[in-house]
């Protein structure tokens, strides 16, 4: 039962980093086919405004307004403006799971035949003092 519990926990946080289905398919509009007006066409009901704060992408909070204090999104293009949000969402992502593997790792120690054990700030040194030639190993394959 807790091994179809693990697999499922693990094959569940990986659809977290595929892409969605509609990202799949292919249309004649993009963001860099736009006319020389500078028209951008509408792309999930969000049509891009230079002119706008991060072109006009939805997710500014109400306390904080448009954020950007170090002004990482001024003269940008919208395609960068746009690379710079799937990059954001995506490191949330990472974070997000490496939060979730390190507060399993408190609990859950199935490698060395559980003699790592303890707070997770310290299972790297029980490691190299367990199996000094471990690390070595990983760097091989």
């Amino acid at each position: 039962m807790k091994l179809i519990l693990i697999i499922a926990g693990m094959v569940g946080s990986v659809v977290g980093f595929t892409p969605s289905s509609t990202s799949l398919r292919r249309t004649k509009l993009s963001m860099s086919s736009f006319s020389p007006s500078g028209v951008y066409p509408a792309i999930n009901g969000w049509t891009a405004d230079p002119n706008a704060f991060c072109a006009g992408l939805p997710g500014a909070l109400s306390p904080m307004g448009d954020f950007d204090p170090l002004g990482f999104s001024k003269d940008l293009s919208v395609e960068e403006i746009k690379r710079y949000r799937e990059a954001e969402v995506t490191h949330g992502r990472v974070s997000m799971l490496a939060v979730v593997g390190y507060l399993v790792g408190e609990n859950f120690h199935p490698l060395f035949n559980g003699a790592v054990s303890g707070p997770a700030n310290t299972h790297l040194a029980q490691v190299e003092s367990i199996a000094p030639f471990f690390f070595a190993f990983l760097t091989m394959l």
